[in-house]
């Protein structure tokens, strides 16, 4: 029951992506993820490629963290930051649960961090380039 719930909510907020003006989405990946299999060869070429259309869209920004760099303010944990009207939230994630942030000082706490694990990623062309040569490796 519980899975059907995720499932429903997953597939709503995909809908809101595929808009005619869908909002700005920025993303930012660790090379880990690209790599982490879930499912067989053909799950992981779908997601690959399902992130690569979405990447094509211009209000969608995704730059991937090379493994390279190693540690990064990212290796906390997930976090987001949402815009909405004239009004700043942040969520940070956690194995149990999460927390929204709506105070304005802990908000830019977050909206810091996620620039500096922005200053980390590769640009948008050569993270597209590192996804399609991940998703090469599932054909």
């Amino acid at each position: 029951m519980k899975q059907k719930r995720e499932t429903k909510a997953r597939m709503k907020r995909q809908e809101i992506l595929l808009r005619k003006e869908p909002p700005y989405l920025w993303i930012l990946l660790d090379q880990e993820v690209l790599e982490c299999r879930i499912g067989d060869h053909a799950v992981m070429r779908d997601q690959l490629g399902h992130l690569l259309k979405m990447g094509e869209n211009p209000r969608t920004m995704i730059r991937v963290v090379a493994r390279s760099v190693g540690w990064h303010p990212g290796h906390d944990g997930p976090l987001q930051i949402y815009k909405i009207r004239s009004r700043e939230l942040a969520y940070a994630g956690a194995q149990i649960g999460g927390r929204l942030i709506e105070a304005g000082d802990e908000v830019a706490t977050v909206a810091i961090r996620f620039e500096q694990i922005g200053a980390f990623a590769l640009s948008r062309d050569a993270s597209r380039e590192l996804i399609e040569q991940t998703m090469r490796t599932y054909e």
